[in-house]
């Protein structure tokens, strides 16, 4: 299969997990990246259209595409695909507007609780998740799994405030504790993270971050080394990520 083979299977459907999909994207760094890319935009086109929508939307948007027809509105330098149009739209129509910007840890650490409060599902999964499954993971972002993560519940890529990262459950003591890797994301210091229901915090690393969440009163410090041991990241990739400024959640 050749790349552009592979990226026009992938755009029928980027969530389909199709195994001769996923052997390309592991040879393949470039449509690896690209893949990342439109794993993240599905993530937020679907939820994007569980938002209930304005009662004027269709006279809204009617009103957009006759001013865009009647030349009214500038066009764009190069032609926008249906799904980036319909992000757009729902972008422009359905983000409330911005309010007083928290700082970068306070933000941080709040997509990391809104996360959590969004896929709570995840917490009930069974596993186990086979370790050549968790490995395949990783390996979409150049990550290498060097040892054993122990039991694990959940394992999934999910769309993170730079791009996508790797979204795991583990069992804990006290419940199951959410781990999220989050390459090319790195606050400048540890961020607690605590809610009614939750309890962890975010750890800064040389390729992004890593967020440790449990139940209150999990003893997460072990979990918490044992992880960042288990997998090697590619640090320098990661870093030059950082400096073009990737992505959002």
């Amino acid at each position: 299969m050749d790349c552009a083979e592979f990226r026009r299977r992938l755009l029928q459907d980027p969530l389909a997990g199709d195994p001769a999909l996923e052997a390309h994207e592991r040879a393949c760094p470039d449509c690896a990246g690209f893949a990342r890319r439109a794993r993240a935009d599905e993530h937020r086109l679907r939820a994007a259209l569980r938002v209930s929508p304005p009662p004027d939307l269709a006279e809204r948007v009617g009103r957009a595409l006759a001013e865009e027809q009647a030349g009214r509105r500038p066009r764009a330098a190069l032609p926008l695909g249906l799904t980036a149009g319909i992000l757009l739209l729902l972008g422009a129509l359905l983000v409330p507007a911005p309010g007083p910007v928290p700082g970068q840890g306070q933000a941080l650490a709040a997509a990391v609780l809104e996360h959590l409060q969004r896929e709570t599902e995840h917490l009930e999964a069974a596993g186990p998740v086979a370790g050549t499954r968790v490995a395949a993971l990783f390996g979409r972002f150049g990550a290498r799994l060097e040892a054993g993560l122990g039991r694990v519940n959940f394992a999934a890529e999910c769309p993170m405030r730079r791009g996508t990262g790797v979204h795991l459950v583990l069992p804990g003591s006290l419940g199951p504790v959410t781990v999220l890797f989050m390459p090319g994301d790195t606050p400048l210091e540890v961020l607690p993270v605590r809610s009614g229901r939750f309890q962890g915090r975010v750890t800064p690393t040389l390729w992004g971050s890593i967020a440790v969440i449990g139940p209150p009163g999990e003893p997460l410090e072990g979990l918490e080394t044992r992880v960042r041991r288990a997998v090697r990241w590619p640090v320098d990739r990661t870093a030059e990520a950082v400096s073009r400024g990737a992505g959002a959640i």
